[in-house]
């Protein structure tokens, strides 16, 4: 239940950036991303990364967000994996500087 909750209130921080960003990066009406979002929102990944961008514009340029919070909020599956990397990356290499003695 919680977990539901957290992905909804993302998906609705991530709607209003986005927005933002219609009016902020593109210069026209946020209402045109109004009408667009849910449109857009039904082909899933093939426009998934230009609205991510959108609104990690929407978050940086409209909200004054530094670049890293709104990548949290934007690309919260790629930060994720990002991470993911770093720390496997990590214990591989303790692993291997541990195996040399």
């Amino acid at each position: 239940m919680i977990r539901a909750l957290l992905v909804l209130a993302l998906f609705v921080i991530q709607a209003f950036a986005f927005f933002e960003g219609v009016e902020v990066w593109l210069g026209v009406s946020p209402w045109w991303g109004v009408l667009a979002f849910p449109l857009l929102a039904v082909f899933g990944w093939i426009v998934g990364i230009p609205m991510a961008v959108t609104a990690y514009m929407g978050a940086t340029m409209g909200w004054g967000w530094e670049w890293w919070q709104a990548a949290l909020i934007a690309f919260p599956a790629v930060v994720a994996a990002l991470l993911l990397a770093i720390a496997v990356g990590g214990v591989s290499l303790i692993a291997a500087l541990g195996l040399r003695r």
